[in-house]
């Protein structure tokens, strides 16, 4: 059954339990629970509970009258939890992803599939795509990896650092020959002449993403 993404557009906040559930395309959770809605669940529950995604919930802690000297117990419903769509949007940027629910613009268009032009028997001419910087992205992706692991932006020395002993971890396509004196070598995957980057680019590099990435939240990846 499709989901109306209708009953979401103007909800202005959404329960932990809400967010699962519409983050997994579901509107009924299922008896053994979907493993996205545990797995979208468990995170938002941490961050919440860390105060790293801002949210409002009454809490429940309640002491233990037989032992006074025991700790307090928390009995606290965090499933109740009501998070900001804002905040929401942010949280999920964050990690990559744009759920349906909060980004009408990754929902399909049944009216447009309808009065879209027939296809031709001709060859579509296609724009050639902009050829990316292969280094660049695998920076990025040591960038990011290390930020989560520290709770932190890493400076240049420690993303060289992985790249050095965690190559085979980051460095799937194996574009990087060799690193020395914080010089990178590296290749492209289409078997052209590869280049090189020394640590004053790699410096500005490791300044960008910090720029780019320094006021979002400090999270973890979640499966889609």
């Amino acid at each position: 059954m499709a989901v109306d993404y209708s009953i979401y557009d103007f909800k202005k906040s959404f329960t932990v339990h809400e967010t699962a559930l519409a983050w997994a395309e579901t509107e009924h959770e299922p008896e053994n629970m979907q493993k996205a809605y545990q797995a979208i669940y468990a995170e938002l529950e941490r961050d919440v509970k860390g105060n790293y995604l801002p949210s409002r919930i009454k809490r429940d802690i309640r002491k233990n009258w037989i032992d006074w000297e025991s700790a307090t117990t928390d009995y606290t419903d965090w499933s109740r939890a009501e998070i900001w769509r804002d905040d929401l949007k942010r949280w999920a940027e964050a990690r990559g992803q744009k759920p349906k629910f909060l980004f009408p613009e990754m929902r399909p268009n049944p009216e447009a599939e309808k009065i879209a032009p027939p296809v031709k028997n001709e060859k579509p001419v296609q724009a050639k795509p902009k050829r990316k910087n292969e280094l660049h992205a695998l920076l990025e992706k040591v960038f990011l990896a290390l930020r989560s692991e520290l709770r932190r932006s890493p400076d240049t020395d420690e993303v060289l650092i992985a790249l050095k002993h965690r190559r085979e971890e980051f460095d799937e396509d194996a574009i990087i020959r060799e690193i020395k004196d914080k010089r990178i070598s590296w290749s492209r995957t289409d078997g052209e002449e590869g280049t090189s980057m020394g640590r004053k680019a790699l410096q500005n590099r490791i300044w960008e993403l910090n720029k780019k990435y320094g006021k979002q939240l400090l999270v973890k990846k979640i499966p889609a």
